[in-house]
């Protein structure tokens, strides 16, 4: 029979075990997504194609056996297969994968500035494209349109000035969903200036820079939104006005989340950054987004009243989280609040009443807006040098909000959920507690990786040693100094992994 303790060395041996072979599975998949082999392909395109022909085992270019179009080379493309896009000098055109795959199938362009799409239609499931460009220029055309499950678009640029991308499950019968689609590491409109001044027509949601529309485990990661144009002329028919918004969450949009983001100043949208509204499916409640995290965003002000606009046909929003955010404009909530949380947001506070839960936020205004944990600061109604803000939404060594969010703790959101990283991808907190909003002043620079637990430059297997020794202790590997080395500490050292 075991002694108690033989028991404990037990557990102990089998816990370090698992921990290990978690690491070397995330390690494997973490190497092959960052660190892309652009030589070696299992399939080719060029721009003149060639026999279309796949390897089993991947190899380098040979343009006689090249496929001319991504969708020749998605028809034959095998789970697991890389395809590779060769440069070329003009565009691609519109480029298309259809046909669904039961495993990844991984799709790069030799180089984001020599791969350049006009339009790109993903309706196959099990995809990661990555390091290419879809750009409409100055036509008003469909950029990205997504009607597939398991999509990930990675340092992917979707350009131009009158852009429209839609991530859509059906629209019209409202009866297919689909799941897990990520849009991340990339740049949206025409970046450095105002897209063109977009009007109404018949189908008016044909207009939006991004609609989301039955599917659920949406997600927008790291994502320069540009400014879009407008043109406020009345509507015909019965749509009053255009009022543009940059992304529009309609029917049956579930667990949306939108983060780490940064909505550029000057956009023409008449009612706010994000709208939220179940317009297309009509009054039913099933159909009302819900399970919606907008975190770590800062959003510049719009022509019209809000950062964030729910649609007043929205009775039911549930389970909605609002953190660590800083914006210039309130959010408008019209429906039933009760299960939200504000955590450490930077601006105005969205109403006099305090709907759902507070916790350490600074809200600005000329009356006390505060509720529960919040820090008010009094001042000209929505002042950025009353919040300590300069014309770019940094925070300034005088602002309010420093070091009024949450310390660390077990369980606090910033360094948890946020992974103790603020838009910048700067290190929090960099004082006792966590800044209010989305930037973190005097935060670790960005080239200092957290994780580098030796300070010799780079994340590697050396750091992960020493945080796998002190693993469930206290000590060096604490990366978020919650007071625990454990499973968060972890996710962020593997995150800069080789960085």
């Amino acid at each position: 029979m075991l002694t108690r303790r033989k028991k404990i060395n037990k557990v102990i041996v089998l816990s370090v075990s698992l921990i290990f072979a978690a690491v070397g599975i995330a390690f494997i998949a973490l190497t092959r997504a960052a660190e892309p082999n652009l030589s070696q392909a299992n399939i080719w395109v060029d721009s003149n194609g060639g026999s279309c022909t796949r390897t089993a085992t991947a190899g380098g270019y040979v343009d006689t056996a090249a496929c001319g179009s991504l969708q020749t080379a998605w028809s034959l493309a095998q789970d697991g297969d890389v395809i590779i896009i060769k440069n070329n000098s003009s565009s691609y055109g519109d480029q298309s994968t259809s046909g669904d795959k039961n495993g990844t199938v991984s799709v790069y362009g030799e180089s984001k500035s020599g791969v350049k799409f006009s339009s790109l239609n993903t309706s196959g499931s099990n995809l990661y494209m990555s390091n290419l460009t879809v750009d409409t220029g100055t036509t008003k055309a469909k950029g990205w349109n997504n009607s597939s499950s398991n999509v990930t678009l990675d340092g992917v640029d979707l350009l131009g000035d009158y852009i429209v991308n839609r991530i859509d499950g059906d629209a019209s019968a409202h009866v297919t969903s689909i799941n897990n689609v990520t849009y991340k590491n990339g740049n949206a409109g025409t970046p450095g200036r105002v897209g063109g001044k977009r009007t109404c027509n018949s189908t008016p949601q044909d207009n939006e820079p991004f609609w989301v529309e039955d599917a659920t485990n949406v997600t927008f990661d790291n994502i320069n939104f540009s400014a879009f144009g407008s043109d406020p002329t009345p509507c015909p028919s019965s749509y009053n006005g255009f009022h543009l918004e940059t992304i529009r969450v309609d029917y049956a949009a579930h667990n949306l989340t939108i983060k780490n983001s940064y909505f550029a100043p000057g956009s023409e949208d008449g009612s706010g950054r994000v709208f939220i509204t179940q317009y297309s499916g009509g009054s039913s409640t099933s159909g009302a987004p819900k399970n919606f995290v907008f975190q770590n965003n800062i959003v510049h002000e719009v022509d019209g009243f809000f950062s964030i606009q729910i649609n007043s046909v929205v009775t039911t929003c549930s389970n909605y989280v609002i953190a660590y955010n800083t914006f210039v404009q309130e959010v408008s909530i019209p429906c039933d609040a009760s299960t939200w949380r504000w955590i450490g947001n930077l601006g105005p506070k969205p109403s006099s009443t305090c709907y759902g839960t507070y916790i350490k936020n600074v809200w600005q205004h000329n009356v006390n807006t505060s509720c529960g944990s919040d820090t008010w600061v009094n001042g000209p109604a929505y002042s950025l040098s009353a919040a300590g803000l300069d014309s770019d939404l940094r925070l300034t060594a005088q602002s309010p909000a420093i070091d009024k969010a949450e310390p660390p703790s077990t369980s606090d959101y910033c360094t948890h959920e946020l992974g103790a990283i603020d838009i910048n991808n700067q290190l929090r907190p960099s004082g006792p507690a966590c800044d209010a909003g989305a930037d973190e002043y005097g935060g670790t620079p960005p080239q200092s990786k957290a994780g580098d637990l030796n300070n010799d430059g780079i994340v590697n297997m050396t750091d992960l040693s020493t945080l796998l020794s002190n693993y469930g202790k206290t000590g060096t590997g604490d990366i978020n100094s919650s007071g625990i080395v454990d499973i968060f500490d972890l996710s962020i050292l593997l995150s800069n992994y080789g960085k």
